[in-house]
């Protein structure tokens, strides 16, 4: 089978095809829709409550995981906005936020564009993991152009980034099959307890990490697959 050349470039050709691909979506439709006018004032009252510009008690609610994600986007954005000059105060922000919310929104939908290129760049590392070159170069093609996943990385829902982190996480599974060590035990039930916070189906996962020290036992030192697979259960 010939090798495929230059495969840095072409990852990059492609990554750049699906950021343009979904940036074109996301000033379509600026009618928001219910869910994702749920999500931004979910996110900013959890902001308010944090920032103690409003009092109130923190409560947990679905999808936690994206909430805080999108909470810290506002935060970084607030943050930009005073160095740079553009917002002198909360009071901006939260002018913004009770007049248009158009901006909020769009900031919104970056976070969810950036985890669909995401989801593009590991798909390619995963069947390059598992496979070879030429099929992690169709992996990324298709997820950097199938149109449900297009679309769901140009609006604010949960789904796209449970997606890159859930499939993040069965890359260090992979990864773990293949040379046992501690820190993919870590990052994998990390990335895997990441995706059930921002959406539940995430945790399916967890099993799968709890069950490889058993599948590395006998090449692991009995000490040593005992500690991997408290590492396992604790992240």
């Amino acid at each position: 089978m010939k090798r495929i050349e230059n495969t840095g470039r072409i990852l990059f050709v492609i990554l750049l095809s699906a950021f343009l691909v979904r940036l074109a979506g996301i000033n379509y439709d600026t009618l928001f829709s219910v869910d994702e006018l749920r999500m931004v004032k979910m996110a900013f009252y959890m902001g308010k409550i944090l920032a103690g510009i409003e009092p109130g008690e923190f409560a947990f609610n679905y999808p936690q995981g994206h909430l805080t994600l999108l909470c810290g986007v506002y935060g970084i954005y607030f943050i930009a906005g005073k160095l740079m000059g553009f917002l002198s105060s909360h009071r901006d922000i939260l002018l913004m936020y009770y007049t248009s919310q158009i901006e909020l929104f769009v900031i919104g939908r970056y976070l969810s564009l950036a985890a669909g290129v995401a989801v593009v760049w590991i798909v390619f590392r995963l069947c390059k993991k598992m496979f070879d070159v030429r099929t992690a170069v169709l992996g990324a093609l298709l997820a950097a152009f199938l149109p449900d996943l297009a679309d769901y990385s140009r609006i604010i829902k949960a789904d796209i980034i449970s997606a890159a982190f859930f499939i993040g996480s069965a890359y260090f599974i992979k990864s773990a099959l293949d040379k046992p060590d501690y820190k993919y035990f870590f990052w994998g039930c990390l990335l895997s307890g990441a995706s059930a916070a921002v959406k539940y189906y995430g945790g399916v996962m967890l099993p799968f990490f709890l069950a490889v020290p058993f599948f590395r036992i006998k090449l692991l030192p009995g000490k040593k697959a005992v500690k991997i697979a408290l590492v396992s259960l604790l992240a």
